[in-house]
């Protein structure tokens, strides 16, 4: 199969500059590795950078994001990690914008059955440039790596893995993240903290949570993935918990579901 992977705008000020988070900095292992291992089946990876000039607070994309980020010839500009060195002898697509004119040209004259992306951000350039290689080429797969992939919001990276399946896109490697909203004798909770502590959370805790994202309406037992600290009065012995709806809700405390 031929098939082409896209590395999106992995750049040191999306990954810890002006515009980084902790979760950037985590993928960068996943990231080389998927480099690798095309590299090591002899298939094509092109990178695409995020470019702006030092006028970049005078553009419409600087007076909705007023933080300087990308500026060609700054560090900022480059590769993050090990990406950089594995990048050398690759096809580089600059861009100003959050989709890239330069790849979308390159899809069109080439012919690929698949094609998969990873890198920053999920909602805006790597979306982006995932419709623009749907658009170039329909009949090819595209996929994401949701391991490969993320942005500084973790619901907002959900709802935008969400789109993609939407539109027909093929989203790998998901791990389902939700909030839990939690309901005890003094009433909701609207925050809850981390903690190291293990979970210990039961049914008695939760309420009824609407649908969102699941597609079957079957129950599902939910494992506590990460630790919650809550008051005791809402804390049990179980280890799961059941719930039959589930929703995003606004950022809180995330916990994978297992079905």
């Amino acid at each position: 199969m031929n098939k082409l992977l896209v590395v999106v705008d992995y750049q040191n000020d999306f990954v810890d500059g002006s515009l980084g988070f902790p979760k950037a900095v985590e993928l960068h292992e996943k990231i080389c590795e998927k480099i690798l291992f095309y590299r090591a089946q002899g298939q094509p990876i092109v990178f695409t950078l995020d470019t702006h000039e030092p006028d970049y607070k005078k553009t419409q994309e600087g007076r909705n994001l007023p933080v300087p980020h990308c500026i060609r010839g700054t560090g900022g500009h480059e590769l993050f990690g090990r990406v950089q060195n594995l990048s050398q002898g690759c096809e580089k697509f600059e861009k100003g914008t959050f989709g890239s004119d330069l790849l979308f040209a390159y899809l069109q004259k080439n012919t690929f059955e698949s094609i998969e992306l990873v890198g920053l951000v999920s909602n805006i350039c790597v979306i982006s440039n995932a419709v623009l290689a749907k658009t170039a080429l329909p009949e090819a797969q595209i996929l994401v790596d949701a391991a490969c992939t993320s942005c500084f919001d973790p619901l907002l990276n959900e709802k935008t893995l969400d789109i993609l399946e939407g539109l027909q896109i093929k989203v790998t490697n998901r791990r389902l993240i939700f909030s839990l909203h939690c309901r005890g004798t003094n009433g909701i909770f609207p925050s809850l903290p981390l903690s190291s502590a293990p979970p210990v959370l039961g049914s008695a805790c939760v309420r009824s949570l609407r649908k969102d994202t699941i597609s079957s309406g079957k129950a599902l037992c939910a494992k506590v993935m990460s630790s919650v600290s809550l008051r005791k009065n809402v804390i049990c012995s179980a280890k799961t918990l059941r719930v039959k709806e589930l929703t995003f809700l606004a950022p809180r405390p995330r916990i994978a579901l297992q079905s």
